[in-house]
């Protein structure tokens, strides 16, 4: 029996655009990260001394704030006057 071999090498249109997609999230990212670090860097290098244990202070109490959740069901007890 003869068998037909009709393989061809090289790489499909697919294939390209699957790796030009890859490369582009993780360049986008890796960039992205990139920018947020020099970013950090140059406003650690405008403060320095007590201004900037203030800064990581505020921005610590900002980050934990806008972690937290409103509790729906809790209701306050007493007033304004005390």
């Amino acid at each position: 029996m003869y068998r037909i071999q009709n393989k061809k090498k090289g790489i499909t249109l697919i294939e390209v655009l699957h790796y030009i997609i890859f490369s582009g999230i993780i360049g986008i990212t890796i960039l992205t990260t990139f920018i947020a670090g020099l970013k950090a860097i140059s406003k650690g290098q405008s403060y320095f001394g007590p201004k900037t244990d203030i800064l990581i202070a505020l921005e610590r109490m900002e980050r934990d704030l806008r972690n937290t959740f409103h509790w729906t069901g809790i209701d306050f007890i007493g007033s304004r006057n005390q």
